[in-house]
């Protein structure tokens, strides 16, 4: 690797970013939050056995990248690549309504930890 970041061919044409880096934010965004992998299906509004292979195997879409930003704050752009992706912006408009409720779930798993 030497320093430079690897990417990998996407499924949609767009590079992403290496699978070991995904893979290695996502387990530490996880792991800071204190979430489970059931948790976070709930979060993302995914299933569970998604939220599996995504924590092993982390091919993440625009879509995916979006909801990720809503739940963790990180930039979706950092789940894909360095590159501006213009379609994110056209589905951060489109998606408004359920990133909101991605937010809002997120924020629900800790009141009800600090509940407890």
């Amino acid at each position: 690797m030497g320093g430079r970041e690897e990417v990998k061919e996407g499924g949609d044409g767009g590079h992403q970013v290496a699978t070991a880096e995904l893979r290695e934010r996502l387990r530490n965004s996880v792991q800071e939050r204190g979430w489970t992998e059931v948790e976070l299906a709930w979060i993302l509004d995914c299933s569970t056995p998604f939220v599996r292979n995504l924590m092993v195997d982390p091919v993440v879409t625009s879509e995916l990248a979006l909801r990720l930003e809503a739940a963790v704050g990180i930039e979706a752009e950092a789940w894909r690549d360095r590159e501006p992706d213009h379609d994110l912006r056209f589905l951060r408009a489109r998606l408004a309504g359920e990133l909101l409720l991605v937010r809002r779930r997120a924020v629900r798993v800790h009141e009800l930890r600090d509940e407890h």
